[in-house]
């Protein structure tokens, strides 16, 4: 009996912080609701022993996890002017080619003549883009900035070099992905 009422008690709270992200990450308390109401059906059936923190997360419904994922990475990726304006059900599919990436104060993302292959946008903290002799800073992007595009549609290299000047974190999507995406979207291919 302890072992269970243990188990519950970690259950709930891996699912109390789970929701707590979410919250955090978006405003739609239905949402929250489902994501609540999911985790009491998994914790009925299961009684809590089968799942590690990331198994919860990544027990949760493809429809869930679309909203939570659109929630909390749509509006960044619609400030891309080639995305603003596209329907929902293709951001929803875009946000799942999404790779988020960490990096530290002084990493370099890309630097001038790496072949461009992805288009990143800034989630959290901030990057510099640097001149052509690294010298100084020709410009900074914080939250919702996002760089690498010319680079990732033409398959040219790029022409600048892009630094952390922050912890970031660094979304990217790769033009392959892209690509076998928009192939069930003949219309946006322009």
């Amino acid at each position: 009996m302890a072992a269970m009422y243990y188990n519950k008690k970690l259950f709930r709270e891996i699912m109390s912080a789970l929701v707590k992200y979410v919250c955090f990450h978006m405003e739609d308390k239905a949402v929250v609701k489902e994501i609540e109401h999911h985790f009491d059906l998994l914790w009925n059936e299961y009684r809590g022993e089968r799942y590690s923190t990331s198994e919860l997360l990544h027990e949760l419904p493809e429809i869930l996890k679309d909203e939570v994922i659109f929630n909390e990475l749509g509006e960044i990726v619609q400030n891309v002017p080639f995305f603003e304006g596209t329907e929902t059900s293709f951001l929803k599919k875009l946000l799942k080619i999404v790779v988020t990436n960490l990096h530290c104060p002084g990493d370099f993302i890309f630097c001038a003549g790496d072949l461009g292959e992805e288009l990143y946008l800034v989630k959290k903290g901030f990057v510099e883009i640097l001149s052509e002799d690294l010298s100084h800073v020709v410009n900074r992007l914080g939250i919702g900035g996002y760089f690498g595009e010319f680079g990732m549609l033409n398959g040219s290299p790029y022409n600048v070099t892009v630094r952390c000047a922050t912890y970031c974190e660094v979304l990217s999507i790769a033009r392959s992905d892209l690509d076998k995406l928009l192939e069930s979207y003949p219309l946006l291919q322009k």
